[in-house]
């Protein structure tokens, strides 16, 4: 066996499809599903566009909304028309007697040999993860580095919801204030204040309403994605979208139900909840003596923000970019050069990594300022009606604000942990330390324990 992929989602099978196209005669795709895909999320009619601009051939006729299960499905019934073999299984670790790795099906592990590994198994890095646990057992330093591409994620838990809702209900919908509003819009500060607390008895941190939009994609069928506090126990997924469609709306009447259960499918869900927040890789492929060369793709190399709908496109271009450069002999690839393909995918890899930076600086941004606006509605919400809550409230809202405040104070002059004393007038200086020193300290004694990792940062800092 020439080529083993690990990983059957749209990067596995896209990768697949164009290795066999470029001449690569033997692959084996192993993954979890077994031709059952259901995942749910909504993706634009460009990733079906550039699909069959990489594998030449038309996949979609209609231009309706379309969800990743929809180009999964294609790519899978292409890959098996072209010959190649996909199998259920999961990575288990790599061979130690010869060059291959080993996998499960049903707790039956077999021997797979493969001259090159793909890991397309997404966060979960099954490759990855594998190369870097046998450099520990050697007391080795991990080839594979994992970083953060953003240190801004203010909200990690995202959810899915595919509900039945009416067309006034789904009209009423619509009124949900955009990612972008800066005001009230017809909400009054009490009506405001109080709409935070029913978010906040979720575990919602922030001080602005929680993204949220929709895509309708059949009669009365529609798919939402919103963000969700962290940590949101199952049976209260429901009872949170409901909550967020009734605060940002106003519309107490708002109604919908959960799509049915599927006929065809034993699991399709309905509402999910997961993590978004973008990793990435220092490398993407690693060579070792006796074993494949190990070689990463899709969201293994890096992850995207489904918001900005840029995962699986960006993914395809640099399957096709390593496809460009290999060299491949009697069915079998004979040249891959890292810095090369590195080299190649240089500009698409920026650009993936700065989108993702400029919408978590623009999502900060935006929390921070309506954390600011929410100290002035939550004072006159207690004017309007002296709850003690409210005055609680303030206090945190009050604390978390001397928190940010004198993080920038911090950054502006502090680099590398030393003062930058010379650029400054050192009366202000001192004048603005002392300040960054009081927000510190109160933001480390006044905060809640929902903001306990901003409280040790401040006790630290």
């Amino acid at each position: 066996m020439s080529v083993v992929i690990i990983g059957d989602g749209p990067s596995g099978l896209y990768a697949a499809i164009r290795l066999k196209q470029a001449g690569v005669k033997n692959i084996k795709v192993i993954g979890p599903r077994d031709g059952k895909y259901v995942r749910p999320g909504h993706i634009n009619f460009s990733v079906f566009t550039r699909a069959e601009e990489g594998v030449g051939r038309k996949l979609r006729a209609s231009t309706k909304t379309a969800h990743i299960k929809d180009i999964e499905r294609k790519l899978y019934k292409l890959a098996l028309n072209m010959g190649i073999t996909i199998e259920k299984g999961t990575f288990v670790k790599f061979s130690e007697d010869k060059k291959g790795i080993i996998v499960s099906n049903q707790e039956v592990e077999s021997f797979l040999a493969c001259d090159f590994a793909f890991d397309c198994t997404g966060s979960k890095r099954a490759l990855v993860h594998a190369i870097n646990d046998r450099a520990k057992q050697s007391l080795n330093p991990p080839p594979f580095e994992l970083s953060p591409v953003s240190e801004e994620v203010m909200v990690k838990n995202h959810m899915l919801a595919y509900v039945t809702m009416g067309q006034r209900d789904f009209l009423a919908s619509k009124r949900y204030p955009s990612h972008k509003s800066n005001s009230l819009i017809g909400k009054s500060p009490l009506e405001f204040a109080k709409a935070m607390e029913r978010l906040r008895q979720f575990g919602w941190r922030e001080m602005a309403f929680p993204r949220c939009y929709s895509m309708p994609f059949g009669k009365d069928k529609v798919c939402f994605y919103l963000e969700a506090p962290d940590n949101l126990p199952g049976e209260k997924k429901e009872e949170w979208f409901q909550t967020v469609l009734e605060c940002g709306t106003g519309n107490s009447a708002i109604h919908f139900q959960q799509l049915p259960p599927s006929k065809k499918y034993q699991s399709k869900p309905r509402l999910t909840t997961f993590i978004v927040e973008p990793r990435q890789l220092n490398r993407f492929s690693y060579q070792e003596k006796g074993l494949p060369y190990v070689i990463t793709q899709g969201d293994t190399q890096i992850e995207p923000n489904y918001v900005l709908a840029h995962g699986i496109v960006e993914s395809f271009e640099r399957i096709d970019a390593m496809i460009k450069g290999l060299i491949i002999i009697d069915g079998k690839i004979h040249y891959f050069d890292e810095e090369d393909y590195e080299h190649d995918v240089k500009s698409a890899l920026t650009r993936h990594q700065q989108s993702l930076i400029d919408h978590y600086k623009e999502r900060k941004e935006h929390f921070l300022r309506w954390l600011r606006e929410a100290k002035g509605y939550y004072e006159e919400a207690f004017i309007a009606d002296a709850k003690p809550q409210f005055q609680e409230r303030l206090k945190e809202i009050t604390a978390r604000i001397a928190y940010y405040d004198a993080l920038d104070i911090l950054t502006t002059y502090i680099y590398q942990d030393k003062i930058i004393v010379p650029r400054f007038n050192p009366g202000v200086l001192v004048s603005n330390l002392i300040k960054a020193a009081e927000g510190l300290l109160k933001a480390s004694t006044k905060l809640p324990p929902l903001f306990d990792n901003e409280a040790q940062e401040a006790k630290k800092d």
